[in-house]
């Protein structure tokens, strides 16, 4: 993983496969309790398997991307949808993208799509049954570390 810069926050990222210059992008979009390790090794073989790049990363708050004020507003995933993903995407460079989102990510991808964004793609919802505990999540730790970030009231 690595970080990048977009909407003046680190955000934690790794991309698989050709660059946006070259192919459309899979944009990987987490859920609720995780961050872009959640994935695993789905987006490196989808993008193997479709000729697309794939870009992962860890909205603010999750993963290694920098934290954010909790508790988050009723609006935060309309604020993702409309202000984050854009952002991500153009510090980036996609282009076209396909959106991927399992659950809360899918609500992000949704909501972004419903303002003709530009993703200028398709949006494609992921969903798995959790067979493990979130306790046991790569992104527990980080969750952990964003739950005891204290702000001022």
């Amino acid at each position: 993983m690595t970080t990048m810069l977009a909407g003046g926050r680190r955000i934690e990222a790794a991309w698989h496969g050709p660059g946006p210059e070259i192919a459309p992008t899979l944009v990987f979009l987490h859920d609720g309790i995780g961050c872009a390790a959640t994935w695993r090794d789905f987006p490196a073989a989808l993008a193997g398997e479709t000729g697309c790049g794939a870009l992962v990363y860890s909205r603010a708050g999750y993963g290694g991307s920098d934290p954010v004020a909790l508790p988050r507003p009723l609006t935060y995933m309309h604020d993702e949808g409309f202000f984050g993903l854009p952002d991500l995407l153009d510090a980036a460079g996609v282009r076209r993208a396909f959106l991927v989102g399992h659950s809360d990510g899918g609500s992000i991808a949704l909501l972004h799509a419903s303002r003709g964004g530009p993703c200028r793609g398709s949006a494609v919802f992921y969903s798995r049954r959790r067979t493990s505990s979130a306790r046991r999540s790569p992104c527990a730790r980080s969750r952990r570390r964003a739950t005891n970030t204290s702000t001022p009231t």
